[in-house]
């Protein structure tokens, strides 16, 4: 989207209308009629994975891209290019589709494990880049440089736990969440001769009192239902005043934070975003027209700005 509007905060303009710092330079390398665009590649990496992508044309261009068409990518490791290919196309782009122009099938390198690699250590995750261009300027369908990052971990090895506390599982079925070969099960009872930290699909007392005593509860999802009982809900801009059953995530004032922040927020809402407005712009809820209530036809609602308004 161009600007931000009701669940989204996608766009290159934000609800008044300003460019985002840097989200619009960003999107503007890459914004033409014509855009190379990937399919294939991972989030997330671990030593000696294979990277395969396809790259592929949106061509909005004058014309087709005929067979032939050299295109250039390319596999950057920390911002340092470690795998260079030019290839030609060995299909047509008709104009107005989206086609094929190059596959990449690589293997990554080798960037230890979580035995060689201590954790948070600098030599750990990496950023993976690739890149795509046409290795000559097209006149028919020209298209900048576009590119997609990922992160390459080191492969995880099952080892003794690093940390001083041991882990411990409520249930044997907790034990490959754990991740570490020295796990304990424990049912939190009798008390524990030391603190600890226990996984958990449940909590119970004996758990609590653990808790109390210095160790650490963690509790784990026990499938895709949840845990915690939970209401659903949405991100909204703040103007997006929400109602009973619509809400506005991430605006609403509780009740033990109404004496410090009541006469900011009107019936609980904050709407911080609305602090960009200043006079003389005045933000108008439901203008309406017909000059009575029966025939009055609502024009504007959930947040008109107007500009230049006198304020009486």
């Amino acid at each position: 989207m161009i600007q931000d509007y009701w669940t989204a905060s996608n766009g290159v303009l934000d609800m008044y209308g300003t460019p985002k710092p840097g989200a619009a330079p960003y999107i503007t390398q890459f914004n033409a009629r014509s855009i190379f665009l990937e399919d294939g590649l991972e989030l997330t990496y671990v030593s000696n994975d294979r990277l395969a992508v396809d790259i592929s044309l949106s061509n909005f261009g004058e014309g087709a891209l005929p067979v032939g068409t050299k295109i250039t990518w390319s596999i950057l490791l920390n911002g340092e290019a470690i795998k260079t290919e030019t290839v030609a196309t060995s299909k047509p782009v008709p104009q107005g589709e989206l086609g094929v122009v190059a596959s990449i099938d690589f293997q990554l390198p080798d960037v230890g494990t979580s035995a060689s690699v201590a954790v948070g250590a600098t030599p750990g995750p990496k950023s993976v880049t690739v890149t795509a261009a046409f290795a000559e300027p097209s006149t028919l369908t020209p298209a900048p440089l576009n590119s997609w990052n990922a992160t390459l971990f080191p492969r995880w090895v099952s080892g003794p736990s690093p940390g001083k506390l041991p882990i411990r599982v409520t249930d044997a079925a907790l034990q490959e969440q754990c991740g570490f070969n020295d796990c304990e099960i424990s049912s939190a009872e009798p008390v524990a001769s030391s603190p600890g930290v226990f996984l958990t699909t449940t909590i119970n007392g004996a758990l609590v009192q653990r808790a109390q005593e210095g160790s650490v509860v963690v509790l784990i999802q026990r499938d895709s239902t949840g845990v915690f009982k939970s209401a659903a809900t949405r991100f909204k801009q703040a103007w997006w005043v929400g109602n009973a059953v619509d809400n506005n995530a991430g605006t609403l004032v509780y009740d033990d934070a109404a004496p410090v922040l009541g006469g900011m927020a009107n019936d609980h809402y904050g709407d911080q975003s609305w602090y960009l407005l200043r006079p003389p712009i005045v933000l108008v809820m439901q203008i309406r027209t017909g000059g009575g209530t029966t025939d009055s036809q609502l024009v504007c609602s959930h947040g008109c700005v107007l500009a230049g308004a006198g304020i009486t």
